[in-house]
């Protein structure tokens, strides 16, 4: 079956390889359109744009989707399709088929293959390697777009026997039954195609968490499509919720919280494709949105925020596969963006930022499921990436990084269903994988390191 046929061209060497620059969205600044009214619009609305491109490649006309000109794209297509229809959030998807099983897990929206009949709209998931141990457990994603006769129908990217800088657009299908089909994963704002409603009300991101009011303990962040509530921790529970904003504010590529005017509470930063919006926290209140770059910016992999320079102001950080740029943070505007790497970086797993050697500065670190390879900063660039473990480390529900022992460096945690496991770092290196709990806790919206 032809999709088998470009099996290679989705599995990435276990070491850190290469994908490419500059994500492709909808250029806005603060956006303030609703979300769609019926669940069935937005199913209806993914597969009319999934539809829509058959035959296009994945160097035209879109940069490739998210930039993927020349590299492995089924995922990009998948997300930029989703991304299109409307889907909210689509935050933590990214280059790599596997983030859509992350995500699923995420929002409660992974459906195994055996007992659920998917739906237009969905995303499938196959591995092509079934009931074997590797590090890239899913290799290819595409957007269902009928059941019919036994068959699921599909549209994807990156899928038949050309290689990836030729493939198109291309309709297929497969079995329902077939062993190469992991499962699917459903829009997290999609609902089901019984026409009822979506809970559309709700966060138009995840929740976050962050010191918005500047007292060292960290609280809750709830960001709504026309207003943001927060839940401020008084270090033995939470008080009640109280509206930071009524303003609409969220971000076509990404929504971050983050200190970046560095005076010790968290703001909320709304990054579109060629713009950031910011609104700085007052302690008890957020400040009107005020946009502090105009730049084209975003990450064909994945986007962060971080204190990259070790300045004490969060900055922001686009991740290619072959380069890395940085927009560094004045305290009230972002400088231009500045290339700090053109290493090939990144992780089949996850990819993480966070402060690993306890320098104060951030590090991007790249998870694999044999292998860790982190890219410390100077502070004005990153080193090249040096391998901190070789050992299989993953969770089945979430992966993170957090400094859990308190030493002021960030550690790696596996969290998977009934069991927790950590890899600490020295410094230079992460010791080898240790449990630190056997008790079953995950969530069914989210999980947080």
């Amino acid at each position: 079956m032809s999709s088998r046929t470009s099996r290679n061209s989705k599995r990435l060497p276990r070491n850190v390889v290469s994908a490419l620059i500059l994500s492709l969205l909808i250029t806005v600044g603060v956006l303030a359109s609703g979300p769609p009214a019926h669940a069935v619009t937005v199913r209806d609305a993914i597969v009319t744009t999934a539809q829509s491109q058959l035959g296009k490649t994945n160097c035209s006309p879109h940069s490739g989707y998210y930039n993927s000109c020349g590299i492995h794209w089924c995922a990009n297509f998948a997300r930029w399709v989703w991304s299109q229809a409307g889907v909210t959030p689509v935050t933590g998807l990214n280059s790599w088929a596997q983030s859509f099983k992350v995500y699923g897990f995420a929002h409660n929206t992974y459906h195994a293959r055996s007992g659920y009949t998917p739906q237009p709209g969905d995303a499938v998931i196959f591995d092509w390697n079934p009931g074997q141990a590797d590090d890239h457990p899913i290799d290819h994603v595409a957007i269902v777009t009928a059941v019919s006769g036994g068959k699921v129908y599909y549209t994807g990217g990156n899928q038949g026997s050309g290689a990836p800088t030729v493939t198109q657009v291309t309709a297929e299908n497969m079995s329902l039954s077939s062993g190469y089909i992991d499962g699917y994963v459903s829009p997290a704002n999609a609902g089901s195609d019984s026409g009822a409603p979506s809970d559309d009300s709700g966060p138009k991101a995840v929740p976050g968490f962050a010191d918005v009011n500047g007292d060292g303990r960290s609280d809750l962040i709830a960001q709504n499509s026309t207003d943001t509530w927060v839940r401020l921790s008084n270090g033995a529970g939470y008080n009640a919720p109280a509206q930071w904003s009524n303003v609409a504010f969220y971000g076509s590529v990404a929504n971050h919280v983050g200190d970046v005017n560095g005076d010790g509470r968290a703001d909320l930063i709304a990054q579109n494709d060629y713009s950031v919006w910011v609104m700085t926290s007052t302690g008890n209140s957020f400040n009107a949105p005020t946009q502090w770059s105009a730049a084209h910016f975003g990450g064909a992999v994945a986007d962060h925020v971080g204190d990259i320079t070790g300045d004490g102001r969060a900055d922001l950080i686009a991740q290619n596969g072959s380069s890395v740029w940085v927009m560094t943070s004045t305290g009230s505007s972002l400088n231009a963006p500045a290339q700090w790497s053109t290493s090939a970086f990144y992780g089949s797993v996850a990819d993480h930022v966070g402060d690993i050697t306890g320098d104060g500065r951030a590090d991007l670190i790249a998870q694999n499921g044999s292998s860790v390879w982190v890219m410390t900063s100077t502070g004005s660039s990153l080193n090249a990436p040096a391998q901190w473990s070789t050992s299989a480390f993953y969770g089945s529900v979430a992966d993170h990084v957090g400094d859990i022992t308190g030493d002021g460096r960030a550690d790696l945690i596996a969290q998977n269903g009934s069991s927790v496991w950590v890899m600490t770092s020295t410094g230079s290196s992460l010791n080898a994988p240790a449990q630190w709990s056997t008790g079953a806790f995950h969530g069914t919206i989210a999980n947080h390191g």
